[in-house]
C-alpha cells in the first residue's frame, strides 16, 4: 500500500520508512491516493510534473476530455507573459 502521494516541486513521491521515493512511470496506480503538496507548489510545478509523465497524463485527459491532449495546455503555461 502507498498510502499518501506528495506533490513535490520535483516530481511525484511516496513515502516509505521515512524516506520519500520518487513514483516511477506508470502513475495510474496513484490515482486513488490522496495527495499533499509540498508548500509553494504552483500550477506550474503541477504542469512540469504532467510533462514527466505525459503518456499517463495524456490517457487521463483523453478520456476525460473527449480527445484533448496534454501538450496544448503545456505549451500555453511555457509562453512568456507580454507586459
Amino acid at each position: 500500500m502507498i498510502g499518501t502521494i506528495y506533490f513535490k516541486k520535483t516530481g511525484l513521491y511516496f513515502r516509505s520508512a521515512k524516506r520519500f521515493r520518487k513514483i516511477d512511470p506508470p502513475i495510474s496506480f496513484c490515482l486513488h491516493h490522496p495527495p499533499k503538496f509540498e508548500k509553494g507548489f504552483t500550477v506550474q510545478n503541477l504542469m512540469k510534473i504532467f510533462k514527466e509523465y505525459e503518456s499517463d497524463v495524456n490517457l487521463i485527459f483523453l478520456a476525460n476530455t473527449r480527445g484533448f491532449e496534454l501538450n496544448p495546455f503545456y505549451d500555453e503555461m511555457i509562453i512568456p507573459i507580454i507586459k
